[in-house]
């Protein structure tokens, strides 16, 4: 939620100068307080998110360009063999990031950390997709917010 409220306070301020008190007053309003060096670690997730970001949304761009990749791949020559191509290349970048903070955590903190984060990584999809499979059903039945039926309440006593 922090790094959101960031981006938001420099998103709509863009072009003009924000002092780091202003953000670090910003982000004080959650819990009252910032501690050490949050904000710089907060801006330095969002750079590596950008970057990330900019990365996965160019390689369709750098497919349509160099078809081959270099000699890398075969040449695509239709639109399916291109959403191939971009498809295993947005693999490739999944596993490289996957990769890279893993060891980046390994110099960080230690192996176990890395590891442990490369494995919540890793099982996200299929927690999540446990915590939310009902969903679809629930909101095509008109249930904007969970009735909570799975809680057992009990009658106030009088």
């Amino acid at each position: 939620v922090r790094e959101w409220t960031l981006l938001d306070a420099l998103a709509t301020r863009a072009g003009r100068v924000v002092s780091k008190q202003d953000l670090e007053a910003l982000m004080a309003g959650f819990d009252g307080h910032v501690s050490g060096n949050t904000l710089e670690v907060h801006v330095h997730n969002l750079r590596r998110k950008i970057v990330l970001i900019a990365i996965w949304a160019a390689s369709p761009v750098l497919v349509a360009l160099q078809p081959g990749l270099w000699g890398l791949v075969a040449p695509h020559s239709s639109f399916s063999g291109y959403a191939h191509q971009v498809g295993w290349l947005w693999l490739l970048i999944g596993a490289g990031g996957l990769l890279f903070r893993t060891v980046h955590l390994f110099f960080l903190y230690n192996v176990q950390t890395g590891l442990v984060w490369a494995t919540k990584i890793l099982t996200d999809p299929f927690h999540d997709v446990w915590l939310y499979h009902k969903a679809p059903g629930a909101l095509l039945r008109g249930e904007l917010i969970d009735p909570m039926g799975h809680v057992a309440h009990e009658a106030p006593q009088a």
